[in-house]
């Protein structure tokens, strides 16, 4: 007779199985807005890790210019064919596509309460049906939104425009609840941080509002135009430069606390473990002390000031103008490794599930995942795990342990 040996086997591999299946369902992190939250960090948990394989590929039918989000288990992607796609994260089928009206080459979807929202150079915002692509309202900027960047929380969708206003609608539906004006263009996504809205223009100012009423509270001039997304950290709000310089300012207040001058424009930053990262147009990764400014270290990788790097547990994920994804120790600076080309990258990679997605301006989306043996679906694997574990339990075998006992004479 084959039998558990000890008591209470089953209960003990149960709580193990388990406790492997809940590490496993913690790396399925989403990626809702361009830069992975609404402070614009370009940071989470669960990455793939330095080593990776190709997971999968999809082939939209115009270059690709913003950066994919994940929620779920889809991942939307718009592109310069004026579709919206939303793919299986794990595969890359498409689930369901969303014409526009005009190109998608500016605003990066967003996704907000079961929404998915996008805005297209046909002067309108589209909030679609996250699951099925059914539109649900539709809001008219009524200005050609060449640039209509977005950012949205649990209950606003904020929309910049290339007149410099910055709108706040109601995520629910459409409405519009404030208007607030700019000096200039605002042409990229805005970050969310304590009941504050802080945005760079190109008039070379920083502007933090209201997030309720759209009331200006402060204003700091740079000395060049701020064309990327700011990043709000700590109290800190951190704003990359065309004069090239990375500001980091008082997010009460506004003002000062230091700067830094890198080669060339400064890019977008990302944030993460003490450490601020941006790309200067001279193609250099710089890694800045975020409470001095000092360098920690420069990476030359010809990066792209428009593509700030995403970060997961110590690593950096940074594409590269060269059509190559760089893998960097987020401490050390030291490259790890880096994929085959991927065409020409202009934006942030998204990170989500153990899953680096990345889109090309040759029109793919491509998806990395590490090197494994099984598959990447959490679901599934814990489906597996339980199984297993219950059919040991019924068959009185212990995996790891089994003891071969004769049946004694009665």
């Amino acid at each position: 007779m084959v039998r558990a040996s000890g008591p209470g086997g089953f209960p003990i591999l149960l709580v193990v199985l388990l406790t492997t299946v809940a590490v496993t369902l913690a790396t399925a992190a989403d990626w809702p807005v361009p830069r992975g939250d609404v402070r614009n960090t370009g940071a989470t948990t669960g990455g793939p890790g330095a080593d990776l394989e190709r997971a999968w590929t999809f082939r939209t039918g115009a270059p690709v210019t913003t950066t994919p989000v994940v929620a779920g288990n889809l991942v939307y992607v718009g592109a310069a064919d004026e579709h919206l796609y939303a793919l299986d994260k794990f595969t890359g089928t498409p689930v369901w596509t969303f014409r526009t009206e005009g190109f998608l080459r500016h605003s990066a979807p967003v996704v907000v309460g079961g929404l998915v929202v996008v805005g297209s150079e046909d002067m309108h915002v589209n909030a679609l049906d996250a699951s099925t692509g059914e539109r649900r309202w539709r809001f008219f900027t009524d200005e050609p939104a060449e640039l209509p960047a977005l950012q949205a929380t649990g209950d606003a969708v904020y929309v910049s425009t290339s007149s410099g206003r910055l709108l706040a609608l109601d995520q629910g539906n459409g409405t519009q609840r404030w208007a607030s004006a700019m000096g200039g263009p605002v042409r990229a996504p805005v970050a969310v941080a304590g009941g504050t809205v802080v945005a760079g223009s190109s008039d070379a100012y920083v502007y933090a509002s209201d997030a309720r009423t759209g009331r200006e509270l402060w204003r700091t001039m740079t000395s060049g135009s701020n064309w990327f997304s700011p990043t709000v950290v700590d109290g800190t709000v951190y704003m990359g430069s065309l004069d090239g310089r990375v500001y980091a300012l008082d997010a009460g207040t506004g003002a000062l606390r230091w700067k830094h001058e890198l080669a060339g424009a400064a890019g977008a930053t990302t944030v993460a473990d003490g450490a601020v990262y941006s790309c200067s147009s001279g193609g250099l990764l710089y890694a800045l002390h975020a409470s001095t400014g000092d360098e920690l270290w420069r990476h030359d990788m010809d990066c792209a000031v428009d593509a700030p790097p995403a970060i997961a547990d110590g690593i950096v994920y940074a594409s590269s103008k060269l059509g190559e994804l760089h893998v960097i120790d987020a401490r050390a600076g030291t490259l790890l490794g880096r994929t085959g080309s991927v065409g020409p990258v202009s934006v942030t990679p998204a990170l989500s599930d153990g899953l680096v997605i990345v889109a090309s301006l040759d029109g793919t989306v491509y998806a990395f995942r590490a090197r494994r043996w099984y598959s990447p679906r959490p679901a599934a694997l814990a489906v597996v795990l339980i199984v297993f574990a219950a059919l040991a339990y019924l068959r009185g075998t212990r995996p790891w342990m089994v003891e071969e006992l004769r049946d004694e004479p009665a």
